[in-house]
């Protein structure tokens, strides 16, 4: 069983998040840390840049994974490179392709985690994915969107194989996150934070 962080989980108006978490926290085993509904901001040149990730999944051999996840029945469109999500709501277009998300949202956390002593000493692999709970990927959308990086409603009875084996494409060799990177990951995400009052003078 994972480490589900925050657990239990919070309010999510998503039923894909929710059905994730749920097969995450019952299937992977417990070296993985899954963080759900994770945000940061990033300071950057033009001033602070807010970043958000559906899931970060870590692993101390495995690295890390950062996952974007789609409910609902998606589809793309090559002509004007857009994907249409049709859910209970009805439709519209994604602001982004989920892909190109998933790649974004990856490289701003590891910018975040190469600013943390030791970086060279627990660099990890690092990748990221898609998820669509709800339906079937069958074919490439386009070479940016492969059907390797996808988990969809046929992997969700073997999430951990499948994670492991997504994870695994993005290995690169003598890397090894390790119990120091996982701990470094905790403290970047905020997930371990202490706000003291000062001590009253006597």
């Amino acid at each position: 069983m994972a480490r589900m962080v925050p657990f239990p989980m919070l309010e999510t108006e998503s039923a894909a998040e929710r059905r994730l978490y749920e097969g995450f926290l019952e299937q992977l085993d417990e070296a993985f840390v899954v963080y759900h509904s994770v945000d940061w901001v990033l300071q950057d040149r033009d001033g602070p840049v807010q970043g958000e990730a559906d899931f970060v999944i870590a692993h101390p051999e495995h690295g890390l994974l950062v996952l974007e996840a789609k409910g609902g029945s998606l589809s793309y469109d090559p002509a004007t490179r857009r994907w249409t999500q049709r859910g209970r709501e009805g439709a519209h277009q994604l602001d982004e392709d989920p892909f190109h998300q998933a790649a974004d949202e990856m490289r701003s956390l590891v910018e975040i985690l190469q600013a943390r002593p030791g970086w060279e000493r627990w660099r990890p692999s690092y990748g990221y994915a898609v998820a669509f709970p709800d339906g079937m990927y069958e074919r490439d959308a386009h070479p940016g969107a492969p059907a390797a990086l996808v988990i969809d409603r046929d992997d969700l009875d073997r999430l951990e194989p499948r994670v492991v084996e997504i994870m695994r494409s993005w290995r690169h060799p003598g890397r090894r996150f390790g119990a120091e990177g996982m701990e470094a990951l905790e403290l970047a995400l905020g997930f371990r934070v202490e706000v003291r009052t000062p001590l009253k003078l006597s």
